[in-house]
Parts: structure tokens; C-alpha cells; sequence
């Protein structure tokens, strides 16, 4: 990066990271603007709802942009000392853009590059157990493109324990902290004309993990996966997501919040079943175990009447479509 000084610091994308640094550069000296989506605008971000509300809450100006390299927006308010983050954006920035920033263009990357690179980051990391994260700053070239593809050196990367993550939710608000840590990290170094840490990729240890649809990829595998599979599947689709999916009684079941309840082993014939229910949710045996379902229903609103003896089970051909089918997005939304 070549910024001395910083003119205005202009903030692409969305989710609980781009609203937590917004919120704090309000309290600030700097100029900021936030270009986003229809689809991040919408995605739930907190306990308080979508990102949209929050940002109406807090009374952030922001821009919605279908193609930010067409924006005259954007073409105004770059300024010779521009700063530029890409947070989960989803455009692809082109030659002239990046150019117009004068290498002062970067993105926030919340995984523990070169692993993870991909989407659905926090979900692939709960069905894998991950112990290890990490984030750093990225810059941005004509090669970059969100969730495909990034090359630019690592910027101030540090890592971290996900120690007691268990749903996404846990993932999305220790990384929010981690975000603005690094980012002030960043502002101070800028501001006081101190050397920034960079280090090159290490593509030996890359790997790619496509993005995730939550109604086409969340089905429960109960005969074939074993205790803990099941548990993290579950888990990997809680909040803020609607929940893993199954069928019950020939209606759509929506499973968040699964720990184990006791070990135990079972015959294959007997996984799925309900054994046991409470005022703490539904008992539910899998192979090598009980495991107890807190949050479940049909229609995400209130909790669903589960009878015990009752079976949950997925059907062979929708869990082949759940393994075949990976989702693509645009600013838009969802591609099928």
C-alpha cells in the first residue's frame, strides 16, 4: 500500500464486519461510505436482524450497486488518498478501479488463508471441527474475485483459537472483534506512517471449500453419518441460517442447536428416531449415540410438536442433489 495519509476510507460488501468498522469510524475523523448489495442488505447478520436494519439503526448512509466498475458514485468519491476495503463483496473489480485506488485496495479476509479460500467459511470449518483461524488484509488485483479466486500478498495476517465456537453465530462474533482489531491495527499504522507486515501465500497449504445454499445443500444424512457428523452438520447451519433440514412424517423439519446427550451404540435401522422429548428439545438416536435437537420446526417461528417413536429421515434423492449442487451468487442473490 502507498497511503501516507488517508482522505476517506470507502468500505465494499457487507455482513457483521463492515457494520462494526462502519460503527466505529463513525466516532472518527474519516469520511466513510459503504457500496453493498440487494442480497447482503437482507442477509441476517445479529440477533437484531439484517444487515439493512442494523445499518438503518445506526444511521449509516450506504449505496446499493448492481456493477460497482459502472458506479459514477464511487467514480466521485475516489480521492488521491483513498482507502478501499472489500468485505465479502460481490463484485469483481475491474482494471480502472483498481487502478483509480492506486494500490490503496484490499480485502478483509476472515480464514485462515490459503485454507478455507472458497465460501462458507464458518460452516465448512464447524463440520471439520477447525481449532485454528485467522484474518488479514489481502490487496486486490485484476485477478481477485471474492470466493473464486485471490492472490495478493497477506497484510497484517494474524491467527487465532476458535475455542468454544459452536454455530455460525459464535464464528460471525468473535470474527467481528478480530475485523475491527485488525482493522484499527491498520488505521494506526497508516496514521503513523509505521511499516505495514506483509508475507507472501503459501500455496502448498491451499485449499477451496464452494459456497452453501441452506434449502439445497442442508440435509441430514442420519443412516450414513456418524454421532459427531451429525452434530456439526446441524450446528453448521444454525443461526443465523434457518437450520440443517430433514423430513418428518412427509414434512420439512428444520434442525439448529444439536449436542451430544450420551454415547451410545445403535443399529443403522434405528438412527433418525425419536426417542425422548422435553422441555429442552428432542432426543434423537444416531449411530454411536443420543443427541439432543434444542431448536426445531417447520416454519422458523415457533418451535414444532415432534411425537416420540416418530423417525427423521432424508430421502436418497434429495441428498444426491445436496452433494451435487453448488450454489453460485451474484450482487443480486442466489443463481439456480
Amino acid at each position: 500500500m502507498k497511503l501516507k495519509k488517508i482522505d476517506n476510507i470507502i468500505i465494499f460488501g457487507g455482513t457483521i464486519n463492515a457494520l462494526k468498522i462502519l460503527a466505529f469510524l463513525q466516532k472518527t475523523k474519516y469520511e466513510s461510505y459503504l457500496f453493498t448489495s440487494i442480497r447482503m442488505l437482507k442477509e441476517i447478520v445479529n440477533e437484531k436482524g439484517t444487515l439493512e436494519k442494523n445499518l438503518n439503526l445506526l444511521k449509516i448512509n450506504y449505496f446499493i450497486e448492481k456493477d460497482i466498475n459502472k458506479s459514477k458514485k464511487l467514480e466521485k468519491l475516489i480521492m488521491k488518498h483513498s482507502l478501499g476495503i472489500g468485505i465479502a463483496e460481490p463484485w469483481k473489480f475491474n482494471k480502472k478501479i483498481i487502478k483509480k485506488f492506486n494500490s490503496n485496495l484490499i480485502d478483509y479476509m476472515g480464514i485462515p488463508l490459503p485454507r478455507f479460500r472458497g465460501g462458507a467459511h464458518f460452516s465448512w470449518m464447524i463440520m471439520q471441527n477447525e481449532k485454528i483461524n485467522g484474518a488479514c488484509f489481502q490487496e486486490i488485483n485484476e485477478k481477485s474475485e471474492q470466493g473464486v479466486y485471490d492472490s495478493g500478498d497477506k497484510i497484517e495476517y494474524l491467527s487465532y483459537k476458535n475455542n468454544n465456537n459452536k454455530k455460525p453465530i459464535d464464528f460471525f462474533n468473535k470474527e467481528a472483534k478480530i475485523a475491527l482489531k485488525i482493522f484499527k491495527k491498520l488505521l494506526h499504522k497508516i496514521e503513523n506512517k509505521k511499516n505495514l507486515k506483509y508475507e507472501k501465500i503459501n500455496e502448498i497449504n491451499s485449499f477451496f471449500l464452494p459456497r452453501l445454499n441452506t434449502n439445497i445443500n442442508g440435509w441430514v444424512n442420519w443412516q450414513v453419518w456418524n454421532t459427531s457428523e451429525i452434530i456439526n452438520f446441524i450446528n453448521a447451519f444454525s443461526f443465523p441460517y434457518k437450520g440443517a433440514s430433514t423430513y418428518i412424517n412427509k414434512k420439512r423439519l428444520y434442525l439448529r442447536n444439536a449436542k451430544l446427550y450420551k454415547k451410545e451404540q445403535f443399529h443403522t435401522y434405528q438412527t433418525g428416531l425419536v426417542t425422548r422429548s422435553d422441555n429442552r428439545g428432542i432426543y434423537v438416536i444416531t449411530k454411536n449415540g443420543i443427541i439432543l435437537i434444542v431448536d426445531y420446526n417447520f416454519n422458523k417461528k415457533n418451535k414444532s410438536h415432534v411425537k416420540v417413536g416418530q423417525r427423521l429421515f432424508t430421502p436418497s434423492s434429495i441428498l444426491e442433489k445436496a452433494l451435487s449442487y453448488i450454489p453460485t451468487y451474484s450482487s443480486k442473490g442466489l443463481k439456480k
